[in-house]
């Protein structure tokens, strides 16, 4: 169940971000980024070890980005 509620976060999180990144850009990245952590963090559970690895490298990505959008 818990994990399910993760999921749905994540689902949220993303599109909540794309949404933002337009009108926001800090804001989006921002939201973008903790998406990124629970997303690594779903995928180590559930054995996807690369898929855990892109989710961090996503969230090095954004980080990037929200330092650029805060220029």
């Amino acid at each position: 169940m818990f994990i399910n509620l993760i999921e749905i976060f994540c689902v949220i999180t993303l599109i909540l971000s794309i949404h933002f990144c337009e009108s926001n850009p800090r804001r989006g990245w921002c939201i973008y980024i903790i998406n990124s952590i629970f997303y690594a963090f779903l995928m180590f559970y559930k054995g996807l070890i690369f898929m855990g690895i892109s989710g961090i490298i996503l969230g090095l990505i954004g980080i990037k980005n929200f330092i650029k959008a805060k220029k």
